[in-house]
């Protein structure tokens, strides 16, 4: 009898680690799919080798990464045993590993159950730093961002999955916006001589479905009146403010890709710099308190940096003129709304936050798919890809179609009490890294009809949006001098009337 017993729960254990499909996870409404859902570290598909990763730019499709963070306070010392071991883990670098509890319905099985794995091309575990990370993710991105290549750096996943510290870091490590910078002005300095660089940065963020710059000096939120909305904000007990600009747009650029026009772009000539407005964005930004994290993002933050590169005269050997842009993007984690919650007004403010994060975010969840069926080996039609279903998308449009480069850094928490959370952005991985799209260097220079007529295209779209800008601070000087004539004529009732209770005093007292 002990032999059939243990013959039995042989036979099922490897039914399972065949089968994922046969023993799914309790409570999970969505099961891991795509060819990257494959057998477990107990199967035989653990056993081969991770395929080779190319960091070139042969690389032809979207770079994908997850990272999976530590447990923290609140899953190691509120849950059960059982929900306190991390239920991810990484494996070899290019997998993510999930381990199953026993299931309490099987008498046989006393050993955690086989589940599937999904493949990356880097798995960053709870022992890596930032260094780590951007070192196998964000670099040769940036590195192709200064040979005139276009690139994106995206953060995704679930709130309070680490999204924030993988691109803002601490003090101690720093995250891929500052390594990103700092390896930009290391190449302006090793240039030396050879060629003159002009680098410019701006920050924005959109929330609830709105551009706000996020360097716009506080000062002009006084002068805007009705122009403009004011936003506060309330971080570390310092209220501070920042102006969502009614001139900030989005226009289609001359090559079809979307522009936005009217954020405030500062010429930044070292590292420091960027940190600096980076910082001072920042506190700006919109954060909240929600039921998973004290300081949550309410917001989708991106930070935009604009390199140009010629060559000295003399040096025509260092290449032709270069001119690309960089995107750090720090998405707001999805949620899920509790609908039993009191309707207070501050909780009503963090559904309503809430639900655009998330239409946002399903939005370029289904932009991500559609170029994905026709980026298959059966490629079907791409059809119609709703990047203007959302502002998020239309900004992200050149990083998900190209050409240039994109990395997406997936962040996932490896508690079980969010497995259905991690399964989504593990899925959204799987579908994500099969996009492909081409990494070609941005055309420069007057050097054929097709150059010059881009050339003229680009001008003429600089033209008109300096007109749109010229036309929006013609209206907004109008409504300050209306208001300063209205404030003038205020004064001058309010002096006659100070004159003449003057005048009735003194005859009172005469």
């Amino acid at each position: 009898a002990t032999r059939a017993r243990r013959t039995l729960t042989m036979s099922l254990s490897s039914k399972r680690a065949a089968n994922p499909v046969s023993s799914p996870p309790p409570n999970a409404t969505k099961r891991p799919r795509g060819d990257n859902a494959k057998a477990s570290a107990g199967g035989e598909d653990a056993a081969k080798p991770p395929e080779k990763a190319d960091n070139g730019d042969a690389l032809g499709r979207i770079f994908v990464a997850v990272r999976i963070r530590p447990l923290n306070a609140r899953e190691r010392e509120g849950s059960s045993a059982e929900h306190a071991t991390p239920r991810f883990s990484a494996l070899d670098g290019t997998r993510v590993v999930e381990t199953r509890p026993a299931r309490e319905d099987d008498a046989f099985d006393a050993a955690p159950t086989a589940a599937p794995a999904w493949e990356a091309d880097a798995v960053f575990d709870r022992d890596d730093d930032n260094a780590a990370v951007y070192g196998r993710t964000a670099k040769s991105v940036v590195d192709a961002v200064l040979r005139g290549v276009n690139g994106t750096v995206m953060a995704y996943g679930q709130t309070s999955s680490g999204k924030t510290h993988t691109m803002s870091g601490t003090a101690t490590d720093p995250g891929v916006m500052t390594r990103a910078v700092e390896d930009i002005f290391a190449a302006v300095a090793a240039a030396g001589a050879t060629r003159a660089f002009a680098v410019k940065a701006s920050y924005m963020e959109i929330y609830n479905e709105e551009i706000r710059d996020l360097l716009a000096p506080d000062a002009l939120s006084s002068e805007r009146g009705a122009f403009n909305n004011t936003f506060s904000n309330e971080r570390n007990g310092v209220n501070t403010s920042v102006t969502q600009s009614s001139h900030i747009k989005l226009v289609n650029g001359p090559r079809g890709l979307t522009q936005v026009i009217g954020l405030e772009e500062r010429l930044v000539t070292d590292s420091a710099q960027i940190i600096d407005l980076v910082e001072e964005g920042t506190l700006k930004r919109s954060v909240g308190r929600t039921a998973m994290n004290a300081t949550s993002s309410r917001s989708h933050a991106v930070l935009r940096i604009s390199v140009s590169s010629t060559p000295n005269p003399g040096h025509a050997l260092s290449g032709p003129p270069r001119s690309s842009t960089l995107y750090v993007v720090d998405l707001a984690g999805s949620e899920r709304a509790d609908p039993n919650a009191a309707r207070t007004k501050k909780l009503v403010q963090l559904k309503k936050e809430g639900s655009n994060i998330n239409q946002s975010l399903l939005t370029l969840r289904l932009c991500v798919q559609r170029l994905a069926k026709a980026s298959g080996e059966a490629a079907e039609p791409v059809g119609h890809v709703p990047y203007r279903d959302s502002k998020l998308t239309r900004i992200l449009q050149p990083a998900l179609a190209g050409p240039g480069r994109t990395a997406i850094v997936a962040a996932v928490t490896p508690a079980s009490s969010h497995v259905n959370e991690t399964y989504s952005t593990l899925n959204f991985v799987a579908v994500a890294k099969s996009v492909k799209m081409e990494a070609r260097v941005n055309p420069t220079g007057a050097g054929s009809k097709t150059h010059d007529s881009e050339a003229l295209k680009e001008l003429q779209a600089v033209v008109a949006a300096e007109a749109i800008r010229r036309k929006s601070l013609e209206e907004e000087h109008e409504r300050v001098l209306e208001e300063m004539s209205n404030v003038g004529a205020r004064l001058s009732a309010a002096e006659s009337r100070a004159d003449a209770a003057a005048a009735a005093a003194e005859f009172a007292e005469r």
